[in-house]
């Protein structure tokens, strides 16, 4: 796994080596104890990762600032998640899929890590998630979409602009930036956020 500056390994006994900048998780410092054994799952962000132990514990290390530039509240991350089915990270924040259709969802508030511009998505029922630079996009059991995350600094950025409001989806498609788009049932295709 790699983010812009540093890279993590998760070996098959559940162990996570680390290198590259000490800021960005090159270095987990005093967490490395809790990176020796029973990891499954590990997602980069731009300055650091999280890893998510078989017990649920979560474990975050890295600058979720950026380097020092802080964003708007940082949301501290859930105790622990179980069950997770899917796990995907923006720039600065990460959102968790749970088997009974919850969200978790924690880092930077802007980059959709908590109530901000619009908040995560509360209740079960969702199915997948996907993630931009500044946004999630989650799809529900009933087809429809919901998109938080977002800085009114970057107003231009806004990937929740045009986004779906009706329902009937049936796949979600991030291209990691500031973009997404979704798939009908009918066979068409919508695209939002920005397209140019």
């Amino acid at each position: 796994y790699s983010n812009n500056f540093a890279f993590a390994a998760l070996h098959a006994d559940g162990s996570v080596a680390t290198w590259g900048h000490s800021e960005a998780g090159g270095d987990p410092g005093t967490l490395s104890s809790a990176l020796e054994a029973e990891v499954v799952h590990v997602i980069p962000f731009h300055y650091g990762f999280t890893a998510i132990k078989s017990d649920g514990e979560v474990v975050t290390w890295g600058d979720i600032s950026g380097f020092g530039y802080l964003w708007p509240t940082a949301a501290t991350p859930p105790a622990q998640l179980n069950n997770i089915t899917k796990l995907c990270s923006t720039a600065q924040a990460f959102a968790a899929l749970t088997e009974d259709g919850t969200i978790e969802a924690w880092g930077a508030a802007s980059y959709g890590g908590a109530e901000y511009i619009t908040a995560p998505p509360s209740g079960s029922g969702f199915t997948d998630i996907v993630a931009g630079f500044h946004h999630f996009a989650a799809l529900g059991e009933d087809g429809s979409i919901v998109v938080w995350g977002g800085t009114e600094q970057s107003p231009w950025a806004d990937a929740r602009v045009n986004a779906p409001t009706d329902d009937g989806y049936i796949q979600i498609i991030a291209n990691g930036n500031l973009s997404f788009a979704a798939l009908k049932d009918d066979g068409s295709i919508t695209i939002w956020g920005v397209v140019n």
